[in-house]
């Protein structure tokens, strides 16, 4: 068992209602580790949710005024368009961020231990600042990562197993502070100082890391049937179209002999360019209890160049990819869970990323399909980006 202690960075990034947080949280209950965050955690991760909801509403409201500003150009009867949020069906809090803010901090408190910071540590916590000793940096930041740091070390002392011993401590955070300057994957040994007599602690800098320490070696021969399946290459496109293009599909264009056009989405390329799995980035881990199995795995995908150079896809993917000759690559870590005698299910992708040079897309396509334009047109690229 062990206490696992994250950091504000890893929730902001991954926020704690995605299944990646649900099965970890799981998984750690299944196996006697718990999780939990510092009180100085919490009130970061609260700042940063008021500050995201408030700039959030003031571009919704500027952009719905806009919007009323020229309806009610065109017929004047629409000058009493509601401009609330809770006129277009979001509840009658919607425009409220301190009530939004509590109803998630009530979700933090119900998923993660809070650690209360005690008075001594906000004192220490300065004076590491003034000197700037670790995990402050030397810039004279870093007090709340050395609150942060001290809460948890003081929380370990308290924390043992029902024999009585005390549990090892599992800090998570991408941090440049709390790691050793000659290796980055590990807790800087000043901090060891901090521990409790009988204490250790290690640094993991992401949850697969996490995962990987709670968990078991698996057999990759036994993995790669799923790394080549089509609910696992599907999932993966779709997690870089979301990461790379958030909000908007890209689009690449390919000639034809007619004179004309066609326009091609990221995500048609992609899925048409069969997609294969090359290996993988490290060991995959597992974890089993009560007939369930997790598992966690990190690997990289190609993509290859079409075969037909002449096709219209064939000429999309080279404008894609102009400088990567063998295709594109890919790589992701995967995290899935399934019952024993039954296929794979919650199937989870995260750090998607797709490598090589890419060239910007020419127009943006209102959805996912593919449209065509006469080549004439694209002389007038602004006015086919406000009517696609």
């Amino acid at each position: 068992m062990q206490v696992i202690v994250i950091d504000s960075n890893q929730i902001l990034s991954m926020p704690p209602g995605s299944p990646s947080w649900s099965l970890l949280r799981v998984v750690g209950e299944r196996t006697g580790h718990s999780l939990a965050i510092s009180e100085v955690s919490l009130w970061e991760v609260l700042s940063s949710a008021r500050r995201r909801l408030e700039d959030d509403i003031a571009a919704f409201e500027r952009a719905w005024n806009k919007l009323a500003g020229r309806l009610e150009s065109y017929a004047p009867e629409n000058s009493a368009l509601p401009f609330t949020l809770n006129h277009i069906g979001f509840g009658p809090d919607a425009g409220d961020p301190e009530k939004a803010v509590r109803a998630y901090e009530a979700q933090l408190r119900q998923r993660f231990r809070v650690l209360r910071t005690p008075e001594s540590v906000a004192s220490e916590a300065l004076r590491r600042e003034a000197w700037r000793e670790p995990p402050c940096k030397d810039n004279g930041e870093g007090g709340r990562d050395a609150a942060i740091w001290l809460t948890a070390a003081a929380a370990a002392e308290a924390d043992v197993d029902p024999e009585g011993r005390k549990l090892p401590l599992l800090l998570v955070s991408n941090d440049g502070g709390f790691t050793d300057p000659r290796n980055k994957g590990q807790l800087h040994p000043a901090l060891a100082n901090d521990l409790p007599e009988g204490v250790c602690a290690r640094l993991c800098r992401s949850l697969p890391e996490v995962f990987a320490e709670i968990s078991q070696p698996a057999d990759a021969a036994d993995l790669l049937p799923m790394m080549n399946s089509a609910d696992i290459i599907d999932a993966l496109i779709t997690a870089i179209l979301d990461s790379k293009f958030p909000g908007k599909p890209e689009v690449h264009e390919a000639g034809s002999a007619d004179g004309n056009r066609r326009i091609f989405t990221m995500g048609e390329i992609l899925r048409a360019t069969r997609a294969s799995f090359k290996g993988f980035q490290a060991a995959p881990a597992k974890c089993t209890s009560d007939g369930e199995t997790w598992i966690c795995a990190s690997g990289t995908w190609v993509f290859p160049r079409p075969h037909d150079s002449d096709t219209d896809l064939a000429w999309a993917f080279r404008g894609i990819s102009e400088y990567n000759q063998h295709g594109l690559e890919a790589t992701a870590t995967l995290f899935w869970a399934f019952t024993a005698g039954e296929s794979s299910s919650h199937v989870q992708v995260i750090d998607a990323s797709l490598n090589g040079d890419l060239a910007p897309g020419l127009i943006v396509a209102r959805d996912g399909s593919s449209v065509m334009v006469n080549w004439a047109m694209q002389q007038a690229p602004g006015y086919w980006q406000e009517i696609i």
